[in-house]
């Protein structure tokens, strides 16, 4: 009991997110590709609007305004069981124990360096300030965006490639300097893949934003090459990027955002270009939400494939602390494209040119 009190960390705390809502889905492939046929479910959802996690954050100052950091964090199925289309690893969100986010960094004057598994650059800008749902409810944009698709390439989906949390990377983060504020990656490991384990899928990233007052924009660019085995039409020692310019606008009554970005794979033709344009409505302890977004991919043999999806929701704050939530979502497919609706733990297959719809009603607690 002495030793653990004197070596106590002052700047340790335990957070965490609990989730759970009921979700109704329309136009999910419950078949093959060669054979594809549409279902409806009716299920409990670990994290309509934010996957469930948990968490540990501390801090250590060094003195003269430096301190060291660490955020290690792993995700778990709030009603017990993982559901259908979230991930097989049995914890919901995420590869696996404290797998989320793994890092460890240090911070002072001339900014941030940061050492670990973490989010993208990309993936924060595009949820933390453009995606009204901020990739949660029925509303995600995570079903539409070229930064993770859930499903397979042949269907016009990114498959595998995703660049939402990067293994082993390095990133530095600048100051706000003016609103002005950037940052630069490295990755060592950045992507997943079934290749033997001395095959690395290094990569690079960087972010440029001015954010001050009601005025916001900037622009992102991500990098994975080498990357190995990662389904038919891509060739082995390939190179994926995406680059995305987004901005927004705070009114005095509302918020009005919207990004562009295009997705590309070195030994392929064609791209994978998305938009969206959201608003968000704050009243008092309630908040309207709304967005409409469009992905069109020509890869993978495809030369217009299109998935427009729109959608409303509501937050209602009971505390702080916790809330009410409820979307409702519709995505429409053509030329090819099989995209469906999905909420924020869950991504699901559409049938090629046809609709989904979804609609998730819930509670969420973070402490």
């Amino acid at each position: 009991m002495g030793l653990a009190s004197a070596y106590a960390h002052d700047g340790v705390r335990l957070y965490g997110i609990i989730d759970a809502g009921v979700a109704h889905y329309d136009g999910l492939n419950a078949g093959t590709a060669a054979a594809p046929r549409a279902q409806s479910i009716t299920q409990m959802v670990s994290g309509g609007q934010s996957p469930s996690r948990i968490g540990i954050q501390g801090s250590e100052s060094l003195g003269s305004g430096n301190s060291v950091f660490f955020t290690v964090e792993t995700g778990f199925c709030a009603v017990g069981l993982d559901q259908a289309g979230a991930s097989p690893s049995g914890y919901c969100s995420a590869d696996g124990f404290m797998q989320r986010q793994s890092l460890l960094g240090a911070r002072g004057a001339y900014g941030k360096l940061s050492f670990g598994k973490m989010y993208s650059m990309n993936f924060i800008d595009e949820v933390r300030y453009i995606d009204p749902f901020h990739w949660g409810m029925t509303g995600t944009y995570s079903s539409l965006s070229p930064l993770f698709f859930w499903g397979n390439e042949s269907k016009g989906h990114l498959g595998a490639v995703q660049m939402v949390r990067l293994n082993q990377s390095i990133e530095y983060a600048t100051p706000v300097i003016g609103g002005w504020s950037g940052g630069l990656g490295y990755v060592f490991n950045g992507a997943s893949s079934s290749a033997s384990a001395q095959t690395r899928s290094t990569g690079v990233e960087a972010a440029l934003k001015y954010h001050r007052g009601r005025i916001l924009f900037g622009v992102d660019y991500i990098e994975l090459g080498n990357l190995q085995n990662f389904g038919s039409g891509y060739a082995n020692g390939s190179k994926a990027s995406n680059w995305k310019v987004f901005g927004g606008y705070r009114f005095d009554a509302a918020k009005l955002t919207g990004l562009y970005q295009r997705f590309s794979i070195q030994s392929m033709s064609g791209s994978v270009d998305s938009w969206l344009v959201g608003l968000t409505v704050p009243r008092g302890t309630n908040s309207l939400l709304a967005s409409v977004a469009q992905t069109r991919s020509s890869m993978w043999g495809l030369s217009d494939a299109r998935a427009l999806q729109w959608a409303v929701g509501a937050q209602h704050d009971l505390s702080k602390n916790t809330d009410l939530y409820a979307s409702y979502a519709r995505v429409s497919n053509s030329g090819g494209s099989a995209l469906a609706v999905g909420d924020g733990t869950s991504g699901f297959l559409g049938v090629p040119d046809q609709s989904s719809t979804g609609v998730v009603v819930g509670l969420r607690h973070t402490f």
